[in-house]
């Protein structure tokens, strides 16, 4: 690659998005941000990883933002929820790795935190629902009606947070990434042939 492309995944939940997402930086040899958000996320706010796993990518309950008299004027950070520290904290920390070089980060609305980086390259991953079901099955030992209900659950969970923490954009609209893959069909290897493809088109401009 010419460029040192930052390459952003949002995806749909059990279409398999981190899979490929890890296969794809291991094939460009670019770093691969996901879990170690958790970590440097919980390090930086000195709070354990379960906490952070707790609000990771999920929207801040009404009761969980701080009531308007709680507002600190001479330090607005204090007035922030935990959910609200640990999403500033992790958009700092992909700041930080993006401004080393080349990577491949997963949700966290990155793509919206470095929406100004001119090599951006985002990525969102779906997946017809009965496929998503059986992979939720398979990796959490659930039956059909718990998967779907699950997924819904988690998806609906993204969406919220990612349109709250991004301003008015759509979780998953496809007219809001660069490209927009049906992870079930192409699967994880084809999906990651079309993502170099795409990138080296770009690089060759």
């Amino acid at each position: 690659m010419n460029n040192q492309w930052i390459i952003t995944i949002g995806r749909e939940f059990c279409t398999g998005g981190a899979e490929a997402a890890k296969k794809l930086a291991e094939t460009l040899n670019y770093d691969y941000l996901d879990k170690i958000l958790i970590d440097e996320t919980a390090e930086m706010l000195s709070i354990s990883k379960e906490m952070v796993i707790k609000q990771d990518e999920k929207p801040e309950a009404y009761f969980d933002i701080p009531p308007h008299w709680y507002m600190d004027e001479d330090d607005p950070y204090v007035s922030l929820s935990q959910a609200a520290r640990i999403s500033d904290a992790q958009s700092s920390i992909i700041n930080k790795h993006a401004a080393k070089g080349s990577c491949v980060i997963v949700g966290r609305c990155a793509d919206y935190v470095l929406r100004k980086n001119e090599h951006l390259f985002r990525v969102f991953f779906h997946s017809d629902m009965d496929k998503r079901i059986a992979r939720a099955v398979k990796l959490y030992n659930i039956t059909e009606s718990e998967a779907q209900k699950l997924i819904k659950r988690t998806d609906k969970q993204r969406a919220t947070y990612y349109n709250r923490n991004t301003r008015k954009r759509k979780w998953g609209e496809p007219g809001s990434y660069d490209l927009y893959l049906n992870l079930g069909n192409l699967g994880i290897d084809g999906a990651v042939r079309v993502i170099i493809q795409e990138l080296e088109k770009r690089d060759a401009l």
